[in-house]
């Protein structure tokens, strides 16, 4: 795949290295690779050379530049003020186990969560349903909200800034969500994102890759709770 392309490239295209183009050898087969298997493995392209930092710092982080839009770390998160956590990844538990609760949740779905015995934080990236440790406690967490490098991998303000080009503003309780959850076939891309309620895309996408994990017997007698 071009890295600086979003989203799934076409299958079977041959790249040419342009040692070989310059010696005039036959090229290699290098296919591309298969399409991206989550928001981390996007590079942003043309569009991530106009991400600068600026000067100042208001809160928490340096906002982001990004064409004539200044993202600050309010405007790459949501609120969960109004929800309870200690129930809010109830259909996480399989995974991320009793001791960790939620922190700070991205607009694009994915939630940071802090284990109570150890400190450590870690991201539950939901669309892949993978758990990663990214900081060893939280005041190392605060730094590296800091980094340009990791608010651009995991919160992909690119994503932010092409739904409200299209006008799809968050209310509150809402995050992007998928209209067609990865694991059911659906692409990591805009085209594929709606304003969600919070509670819902995490109980959702829970379930489905709890389901998916299991062997035929348990789901053929498991099912979907979906919220209403």
């Amino acid at each position: 795949m071009d890295p600086r392309q979003f989203g799934p490239g076409p299958r079977g295209v041959t790249q040419v290295a342009p040692a070989e183009r310059a010696a005039g050898r036959r090229p290699r087969n290098r296919k591309l690779l298969a399409p991206v298997a989550t928001w981390r493995h996007i590079l942003l392209g043309k569009a991530r050379r106009r991400l600068s930092i600026m000067s100042r710092l208001p809160r928490r982080v340096r906002p982001l530049e990004f064409k004539e839009m200044a993202l600050t770390l309010d405007d790459l998160t949501v609120s969960i003020r109004h929800l309870d956590r200690a129930t809010l990844l109830r259909d996480w538990r399989w995974l991320i186990g009793p001791t960790k609760q939620p922190v700070l949740v991205t607009a694009v779905g994915n939630v940071f969560v802090r284990d109570t015995q150890d400190d450590t934080i870690h991201i539950l990236d939901a669309g892949p349903g993978t758990l990663q440790q990214v900081a060893a406690c939280l005041d190392e967490f605060r730094k590296r909200l800091r980094e340009r490098e990791f608010v651009t991998e995991h919160f992909v303000p690119v994503i932010v800034v092409r739904m409200r080009e299209r006008e799809q503003f968050l209310q509150p309780g809402q995050l992007y969500g998928f209209k067609k959850a990865p694991p059911l076939g659906g692409e990591y891309s805009a085209d594929n994102l709606e304003p969600t309620d919070i509670d819902v895309h995490f109980a959702l996408l829970g379930q489905i890759h709890q389901r998916s994990r299991k062997t035929p017997e348990e789901a053929a007698i498991d099912y979907l709770e979906i919220i209403t």
